[in-house]
């Protein structure tokens, strides 16, 4: 598997996907495209990892919700056994049918993503998204539990 793409909202499911792709990576030092979409106006990523933003009260939500995304996931790209190996998107659009079009894009041979969600970004994990993109994508679906 040199590429992986990997779908996560910040969920526990998500989390669980993540941890799998690591585990991949290990094995196959893999390329990875960390993938998350704003659809719905966001994800659960960690408090932790948000940035602060008292200094910069002039920043549209929507310019704070993409740079705190693009903090989260480099900052989860940084845990992966081969850092230098992830790359990170985040998006904006119909998550499955995003998430087909960039695996496809991106050439990946394994798309990645939890069977289930929560919060905002819900759809990309409930079973009809899941079930949308193994119909759809032309690569392999690990769908995790």
């Amino acid at each position: 598997m040199k590429k992986l793409l990997v779908a996560t909202d910040g969920s526990k499911i998500a989390g669980k996907a993540v941890e799998q792709a690591k585990e991949l990576q290990r094995c196959f030092k893999s390329n990875v495209l960390l993938y998350t979409n704003l659809e719905d106006g966001g994800n659960y990523m960690p408090d932790d990892v948000r940035i602060k933003r008292e200094e910069e009260p002039e920043k549209e939500e929507s310019e704070v919700l993409l740079e705190d995304n693009r903090h989260w996931l480099k900052k989860l790209a940084d845990s992966f056994p081969y850092p230098e190996k992830v790359t990170t998107m985040v998006d904006v659009g119909d998550v499955s049918a995003r998430i087909v079009e960039q695996a496809l894009r991106e050439e990946a041979d394994c798309i990645i993503m939890g069977s289930r969600g929560y919060g905002s970004m819900k759809s990309v994990f409930l079973g009809s998204s899941s079930k949308y993109v193994s119909q759809h994508a032309r690569c392999s679906v690990f769908i995790v539990k």
